[in-house]
């Protein structure tokens, strides 16, 4: 349902999540495939100024990732804060203010209002953001472990098996 919100109401945000998804995937999977790289041209004998070429394009493209990766990271750490006051708290005020008096100064009513603000008003971590900061980092732990696995599978299917059950228990 939240997600839903988020896609009708501000679709910007979902773009940003899955940016930093797809940033979250491939800079680490890119830095485990450049000291690959780096080795292969040393093995090929490259002459010195291909080799000293390639290098820094190697690191180039991995600097352009990373600075990706960092951008949508920091961006993402303060978007969400616009959707939670407009998805999540200015309802939960209005109908605040739509209960009656003697109902909102129940016992039962003040436990309810304070639950509900502290899902809502939480820091980055907990609450309606949280799950919204929590969303993209988990997606990217999945798809990756979906590439790596395809990977492994390619070089010994026992060792893909052994791994996944490791990761489990």
């Amino acid at each position: 349902n939240i997600i839903y919100k988020l896609c009708k109401k501000h679709p910007k945000v979902i773009l940003m999540m899955i940016c930093e998804t797809f940033f979250l995937v491939i800079e680490p999977f890119f830095g485990i495939i450049l000291p690959a790289l780096v080795i292969k041209m040393i093995v090929q004998k490259l002459a010195w100024s291909q080799f000293v070429i390639n290098i820094i394009l190697l690191f180039l493209c991995y600097g352009i990732i990373n600075a990706g990766k960092m951008y949508f990271s920091s961006r993402n750490e303060t978007q969400y804060i616009f959707p939670r006051v407009n998805l999540f708290l200015e309802p939960l005020l209005k109908k605040t203010q739509d209960l009656k008096y003697d109902y909102y100064e129940s016992g039962k009513a003040q436990e309810n209002i304070e639950q509900a603000l502290k899902s809502v008003v939480g820091n980055a971590n907990t609450g309606s953001e949280g799950i919204m900061h929590s969303l993209p980092i988990l997606i990217s732990c999945f798809i990756s472990l979906a590439i790596y696995a395809c990977f492994i599978s390619k070089i010994n299917l026992i060792i893909l098996i052994i791994l996944l059950s490791l990761s489990v228990i």
